[in-house]
């Protein structure tokens, strides 16, 4: 309310945070412009300064004590010498390598799990943007593609299943459910898949988003490290199918990551 937030407290007070709001008028109220009414909740915030032209969005994620806590005591759980854990103090931070004191293993941890709250907030958001955009675009989506895409899904969890050590056919018994019936219930979300595709490839030519060839050799490199050269490796992985894979993701990411940006403008 303009009755609690003056121009007088603006004034003085130039650097300033809004979460989410109902209306472009509380977004005014805090920010003296809209697009808080735009955020999507979960510490997405706007944050403006004397510095800036302009908010900046940023997500900031909150990390509790308690999950803190919780995170070393797993550490120390999983250090026991002679089933016995350890003491929880200084020793202990100093034997995990790093750290020169408990606390600084404490701010170590809250800043890893700050980071990871922040990644996940922000794929939720760029889901969430795609998702939007897929239920406003029409697009005539062909049959063949669709049944690439299912094909692709049944294949994909065949081998999820294997590395588990099951069987497809014991686990279509168990759900009782066959082939058939499991393809056809996954055909509206094997047309989403593709539309959001579809999508995807047409923001990234209007945009001009591009992979370059160093971005895909730097990740094939992190997969392939187990690997003693690219000829001992090609005779185990089709490169080239793992290369257009990893263009993809990127690709993908990239895009993502540029409607995030541009939610709000």
């Amino acid at each position: 309310s303009v009755e609690i937030i003056t121009g007088l407290i603006k004034a003085n007070i130039t650097s300033r945070i809004a979460l989410q709001v109902a209306s472009q008028v509380d977004s005014r109220t805090i920010l003296d412009t809209s697009g808080a009414e735009k955020l999507l909740g979960g510490g997405d915030m706007l944050f403006i300064s004397s510095e800036l032209s302009k908010p900046k969005r940023i997500q900031g994620a909150y990390v509790s004590e308690e999950e803190i806590n919780q995170t070393i005591e797993f550490i120390k759980s999983s250090r026991k010498q002679d089933g016995k854990e350890a003491g929880l103090d200084d020793d202990f931070a100093k034997g995990l390598g790093r750290f020169q004191s408990l606390e600084e293993l404490k701010e170590s941890v809250r800043l890893g799990l700050e980071e990871e709250k922040n990644i996940r907030e922000s794929r939720r958001i760029q889901a969430f943007l795609l998702d939007k955009i897929a239920e406003a675009v029409k697009i005539e989506v062909p049959s063949v593609l669709v049944s690439r895409q299912t094909d692709q899904m049944l294949f994909d969890l065949a081998a999820s299943l294997k590395r588990e050590g099951l069987e497809l056919g014991l686990y279509l018994a168990k759900i009782k459910k066959t082939k058939e019936e499991l393809i056809n219930g996954w055909k509206p979300k094997s047309e989403l898949a593709v539309k959001k595709s579809f999508i995807i490839k047409e923001i990234a030519q209007k945009e001009k988003i591009t992979v370059e060839s160093g971005e895909i050799e730097e990740n094939m490199g992190q997969l392939l490290q187990d690997f003693s050269s690219l000829e001992e490796a090609g005779k185990k992985i089709d490169l080239a199918g793992l290369s257009g894979q990893i263009r993809q993701a990127i690709l993908n990411q990239k895009v993502l990551s540029f409607l995030e940006k541009e939610a709000i403008s």
